[in-house]
């Protein structure tokens, strides 16, 4: 069977690598890969569901990981819903019959109703998190995605961007160390690995994330805005880094002169 991708043959999907990756050969046979395989699971999927008599109470969830700025923020296609992963669980429990309402330490919620609206009013924030790829890979951070804004709170900024040991080894980006590449995609090779500690994006103007306004006097409302969600959000989930927003402000005083008593 010679696999099509949306009528792409392989080589001709060379010139749409999407913009988060780097232009090199590597990325090129790496996103063909991805793409075929795609390809063949997208041909699976529609070979089951043409078996109705045997499949016809099963439900199909395909789940392809795309890496880039919206892992792991879903939109719901029909409904333009925003969701994350962990909304998938009580989902498919309430698909199941097991209820949308479930106890911890289940997290997220159901979004069986909206699969098939046309409205999405009450899903348009998300808030996600990372702590560690594996556990020598420590770095936590905490982020509010909203309609337009997005803010990336980099808990341990000071440290360099830790990588997983596979991407690390991988073609891709030994291939932009061994050719001294400047940018990885459209964001600065420096700027991948040395972090600020807020990263504030525009995703109207700029989907790709790659114009920091954390620091622009224009942004400070949405700033402070985000910011308080985050913390509303840690507090409403008993999140421990919380403290680190009062830690930080008492770091950061200056020592005061010692006054001594007459």
């Amino acid at each position: 069977m010679k696999l099509r991708y949306q009528g792409l043959l392989p080589w001709s999907v060379l010139k749409h690598v999407h913009p988060y990756l780097p232009g090199a050969i590597h990325a090129r046979s790496f996103y063909i890969s991805a793409r075929m395989s795609r390809t063949a699971l997208s041909y699976g999927t529609g070979a089951i569901r043409s078996l109705r008599t045997m499949f016809w109470s099963r439900i199909i969830c395909q789940i392809s990981p795309k890496p880039g700025p919206n892992l792991p923020v879903i939109t719901c296609r029909c409904s333009g819903a925003v969701i994350t992963w962990a909304d998938l669980t009580p989902t498919l429990l309430d698909l199941a019959g097991a209820g949308p309402e479930l106890p911890p330490p289940v997290y997220g919620r159901s979004f069986k109703e909206i699969m098939t609206q046309c409205l999405s009013a009450g899903w348009d924030e998300v808030f996600t998190s990372h702590t560690f790829h594996e556990v020598t890979m420590y770095y936590p951070m905490r982020v509010v995605r909203g309609r337009r804004y997005k803010l990336i709170w980099n808990i341990t900024h000071g440290l360099p961007y830790p990588f997983a040991t596979d991407l690390h080894a991988s073609e891709i980006w030994q291939s932009t160390l061994a050719n001294g590449l400047s940018h990885y995609g459209k964001r600065r090779v420096h700027d991948y690995l040395h972090r600020p500690e807020f990263e504030l994006y525009d995703l109207e103007s700029g989907p790709n994330e790659v114009r920091n306004l954390a620091g622009n006097l224009g942004a400070q409302a949405v700033l402070g805005e985000y910011q308080a969600r985050i913390r509303t959000h840690q507090q409403r989930t008993g999140n421990p880094w919380i403290l680190k927003w009062d830690y930080e402000w008492l770091c950061n005083i200056p020592p005061q002169p010692l006054t001594l008593g007459g």
